[in-house]
């Protein structure tokens, strides 16, 4: 709502602490009224997928028309002078690389028009975030590699070991009879035997070439850049974002040499 009396503002905030103790913070404020308004300043836009859009309009008014300050708000900061009648000159400054999108950005209203504006909201994914998921991709795909390469190497150990203690259990040697002596000793084969299975390794290979590249080094037309963005198009997750535009406002035309000057007030 329009503020009805522009001036200065004298409050105190408390800051409640410890022990029961309050500490008031005294507070000066000085009131403005900008010359242009806006029809509304909260754009709120539903749920929207990504790569589609949302749009919205909004109105950029130039409401002030005469200096009576007796029958409407008129703008002005604090106690100075009411600002005179004329065009005004606005434009918006959204964040970089924002969703949101306003068209125009900048543009001039004279006393009593306005400027319609277009709001868009486009969801879309961060380049940023498709690299890493690509990169967690790939160390998944390792990750896999490595327990599956597990299982084999432990399957074949377990089969050649099976193999190996078969004649092991073939040639135990039986209970002597009375008045033989037992065979001797083979500690040669025993000795093979044991060389042969310290030789299967169960165990995966710890020391694997991989290494998990920098998510700045994958290529944006590289297959892993496209699969990084394929999963996160499959699992996108649910986000509210919030986004602050500010709007400068300056009086006048700009200049010739510089038409699309920004204005140094806001």
């Amino acid at each position: 709502s329009a503020i009805k009396y522009i001036s200065l503002h004298y409050f105190y905030c408390v800051f409640p602490k410890c022990c029961y103790r309050d500490f008031p913070l005294s507070c000066r404020a000085v009131g403005v009224h900008p010359p242009l308004e806006l029809s509304h300043s909260l754009v709120q836009f539903g749920a929207t997928a990504v790569g589609d859009c949302s749009t919205a309009v909004l109105h950029v008014v130039n409401a002030h028309t005469n200096l009576n300050e007796f029958t409407h708000p008129v703008p002005r900061i604090g106690r100075d002078p009411v600002a005179p009648v004329g065009p005004r000159l606005f434009a918006f400054t959204p964040p970089e690389n924002s969703e949101i999108s306003l068209t125009p950005r900048t543009g001039r209203v004279l006393p009593g028009q306005r400027c319609l504006v277009q709001v868009t909201f486009r969801p879309r994914l961060c380049d940023q975030a498709i690299r890493e998921e690509a990169v967690r991709l790939l160390c998944r795909s390792e990750d896999l590699r490595l327990h599956e390469l597990e299982s084999v190497t432990k399957a074949e150990g377990n089969r050649k070991g099976g193999e190996q203690e078969g004649p092991c259990k073939r040639e135990a040697p039986t209970a002597p009879q009375k008045g033989k002596k037992p065979p001797p000793a083979r500690p040669q084969a025993k000795q093979t035997l044991k060389e042969k299975i310290s030789k299967v390794s169960i165990s995966p290979k710890t020391d694997s070439p991989f290494r998990a590249p920098n998510p700045a080094d994958i290529q944006s037309g590289s297959e892993e850049y496209a699969a990084g963005r394929a999963s996160l198009l499959h699992a996108f997750p649910e986000h509210y974002s919030r986004y602050v535009i500010p709007c400068f406002v300056s009086d006048g035309d700009p200049p010739q040499s510089e038409p699309h000057a920004q204005p140094s007030c806001r």
